[in-house]
């Protein structure tokens, strides 16, 4: 019933993206940019110096130390530089547009996006359990993915109250395992729409992944039943 998996990612939405990338370069965040090019693996540490939806592109700065090999070993081949924000957990992929004389380096607005989410504790795969999930006031059916002591991932078979949105809170999460477990609050970090036959279900769901209010501390209990 159980398999275990230490390493989630999430794909983000516009609008989150956008808040932290101002973010990022409002503060200069440290970037690591890298590629592979000629079966070798390539980096370099820079720092988030602007964006600029309006000319869909970000611009990176030098943040000392570098030579003009490594960045050329960083920007050759495909033109795809894959940047992580190092503070945020969030990897980019983006395309080479340019570097000019300063080593400054301006790439296209991300094609992708991802955070990188590493819940506290093992995170357990689920086959089979049931959900009743409070939304807005509402209750709703929803299905298992996984979970762990600091969240879970679930899916919404029976939607009442809209669709989810990332920062939403869940007032009421109940599984339904060997009785009615109660596992209690917790806020929506990522929203995907999942079409038919594409991953167990004959029909569009949303699949969500949660963050608990409190550590789930019942799992030892849950992991009992697989």
């Amino acid at each position: 019933m159980f398999s275990s998996e230490g390493f989630l990612g999430a794909f983000m939405n516009k609008d989150e993206l956008d808040k932290i990338l101002i973010e990022s370069s409002k503060k200069s965040e440290k970037v690591i940019i890298w590629n592979f090019s000629l079966g070798s693996f390539h980096f370099i540490e820079y720092s988030f110096k602007t964006i600029r939806r309006d000319r869909n592109e970000i611009i990176f700065s030098p943040s000392g130390g570098m030579s003009v090999e490594m960045i050329k070993s960083v920007i050759s081949g495909s033109g795809i530089l894959n940047v992580l924000l190092t503070d945020s957990g969030i990897f980019l992929k983006t395309h080479f547009s340019s570097i000019d004389d300063a080593f400054n380096i301006t790439t296209t607005l991300p094609e992708l996006s991802f955070r990188d989410e590493r819940r506290k504790g093992e995170r357990f795969l689920i086959d089979d359990i049931d959900l009743k999930i409070v939304r807005n006031e509402k209750e709703e059916v929803a299905k298992l993915g996984d979970i762990s002591e600091g969240g879970a991932s679930l899916y919404i078979i029976k939607k009442v109250s809209g669709i989810p949105k990332v920062e939403e809170k869940l007032t009421s999460i109940k599984l339904q395992a060997g009785g009615e477990v109660e596992i209690g609050e917790a806020k929506v970090l990522f929203v995907q729409k999942i079409p038919p036959y594409q991953e167990i279900f004959p029909y569009s769901v949303w699949k969500i992944s949660v963050e608990f209010d409190k550590p789930f501390a019942e799992l030892v209990k849950l992991k009992e039943l697989g």
